[in-house]
């Protein structure tokens, strides 16, 4: 019977056994997995871990993925972006180090409008983060480079 359960009965099974293995002893635990990997099949790590990873399954069947909160908004990414830019498009690395000075200065020109939280932020912005904000602008930026009519691969900006 193994391995003629659908993967929808299998969620289904899951579902079922879900709530009481979070709830019971350790010995109960065993003969649950027990009986959960003769019902699909599945080795005993495996069921252990759809167990514990399980969340209930949306209206419609299927499950909604988790979505990881954003510490970032666009304010902060545009920010980013135009000092970034104004840099002439440092790493990531060298502009964690330019911000304190570059923050300032695109604030009293009026390039930059940031609240007091959202400057701090910008100012708390690891290395890591700031590269990763440049990929997606440079991507979008390469990618509009690419569809015009004169652009050759040569001048493609790469990003370390």
């Amino acid at each position: 019977m193994a391995g003629k359960i659908s993967m929808g009965a299998r969620r289904e099974v899951v579902s079922a056994v879900t709530e009481r293995y979070r709830s019971a002893k350790r010995a109960e635990k065993g003969r649950i997995l027990d009986a959960l990997c003769a019902t699909t099949g599945w080795h005993r790590k495996h069921a252990v871990r759809a167990l514990r990873q399980h969340e209930p399954v949306g209206l419609n069947g299927v499950e909604a993925p988790r979505e990881r909160s954003r510490k970032y908004g666009a304010t902060i990414k545009d920010a980013l972006t135009a000092l970034w830019e104004a840099s002439d498009r440092v790493c990531g690395k060298r502009l964690k180090v330019m911000i304190p000075i570059l923050l300032p200065a695109l604030e009293q020109h009026g390039r930059l409008k940031l609240g007091l939280a959202d400057r701090d932020r910008v100012l708390a912005i690891s290395p890591r983060r700031a590269s990763c904000a440049q990929e997606k602008c440079l991507r979008r930026w390469i990618g509009s480079r690419k569809n015009s009519a004169n652009c050759s691969s040569k001048r493609a900006v790469r990003f370390h």
